[in-house]
């Protein structure tokens, strides 16, 4: 058996990644809106860091994510569920949809490797420069910085 402190830490991680054991339909659409978030970051760093962003979070490698989710199931996810579900088996259906999910990715990548994209979520088709106003204004323009932690705003009179 784990220990607690380690099994807590598979728990949380698993928890964390959980969306890439749900049915496909539900995997697919939170990974392209987990893209579009990475992909946003990515062209924060390239505009204002003038720093070339890692590659799960370049919009100009989107087509490479399929293989990137294979990797990133087989390497954490896989292991992860298998494991849990060696000492749960209550466990074990995600383990099922991670690899259900995990042959769909594949199938995806193949696509791609034959000159198919996987994405057709508007906002991750855009290209770097059609952005560039959309994220600085969101930073500039944001009217009311964050309170600072513990100061809560006073409730309406």
């Amino acid at each position: 058996m784990w220990p607690p402190a380690v099994l807590c830490g598979m728990m949380m991680t698993a928890c964390d990644v959980s969306a890439i054991a749900k049915p496909w339909e539900v995997q697919h659409k939170t990974a392209k809106l987990v893209a579009d978030e990475f992909f946003e970051q990515g062209d924060l760093e390239r505009l204002q860091l003038n720093e070339q962003p890692m590659a799960m979070m370049d919009r100009e490698k989107k087509d490479e994510l399929p293989k990137m989710q294979v990797g990133f199931i087989e390497v954490i996810c896989l292991p992860l569920y298998k494991a849990l579900s060696e000492s749960f088996p209550w466990v074990k259906p995600l383990l099922d949809g991670c690899r259900r999910n995990l042959e769909q990715w594949k199938r995806l990548a193949e696509q791609v490797d034959m000159g198919l994209t996987w994405i057709d979520h508007e906002f991750i088709e855009k290209p770097v420069e059609r952005n560039k106003l959309e994220v600085i204004s969101k930073i500039t323009l944001n009217p009311k910085p964050p309170a600072p932690p513990g100061n809560f705003p006073s409730p309406p009179k």
